[in-house]
């Protein structure tokens, strides 16, 4: 059993592969130097076309990397402090409750599902919630709080017709949509996170 002193896990960034970051970014980088060297084949010798695919590989590579670490930065900056609640995933998001988008950034407890703007000024559902002293900028904006307990639905959404969102329906009908890096994994873990919250659902 963990000691009183043990840091708290940190919860996993969502990707669209599910990977890890770095291999999320090693696997981006590869299919770019794939592509970049088969196209260079058409107007440049093989040995040329491999260099510029492996030189493709790792610059692409290393920019995916670096973007990936920087949204990671950016959502552990604006993370809530929690204390008897367990973080699973965050990561960015777009929150659709009316015509567009609202960026902001989402993070999926064992407890509930919170939603952040980077603009703040969101209601909030259940009690309020204190955010990590990095953020500084807006310590008294409350984040959009989803108690999963009041959830009755997740299912699969999409926005403009790209399948890349999902919606959550509350008992009291109140639907919230969010599109997300890695949709399949926030829904994923939200299915479980409720599945172990409510087992009825099971």
């Amino acid at each position: 059993m963990p000691s009183p002193q043990d840091p708290a896990p940190q919860p996993r960034p969502a990707t669209p592969t599910g990977l890890r970051p770095q291999a999320a970014a090693a696997l981006a980088g590869v299919i770019f130097g794939v592509a970049l060297g088969a196209y260079c084949l058409i107007f440049a010798a093989v040995e040329e076309a491999a260099a510029l695919g492996a030189g493709g590989t790792l610059l692409f590579g290393l920019m995916i990397y670096a973007v990936i670490r920087g949204v990671t930065s950016r959502t552990a900056k604006y993370r809530p402090v929690l204390t008897d609640e367990t973080l699973i995933f965050e990561g960015a998001a777009n929150r659709y409750a009316t015509i567009g988008g609202q960026g902001g950034w989402l993070y999926l407890s064992d407890k509930a599902l919170y939603f952040r703007s980077h603009k703040g000024k969101l209601r909030v559902r259940g009690p309020s919630v204190s955010w990590n002293d990095a953020a500084g900028e807006r310590p008294e904006d409350p984040p959009l709080r989803l108690a999963l307990a009041q959830v009755a639905a997740v299912e699969p959404s999409s926005v403009m017709g790209m399948p890349n969102a999902f919606t959550v329906t509350l008992r009291d009908g109140t639907r919230e949509k969010f599109s997300a890096s890695g949709y399949r994994q926030w829904l994923a873990g939200i299915e479980g996170a409720l599945v172990r919250v409510q087992p009825s659902l099971r």
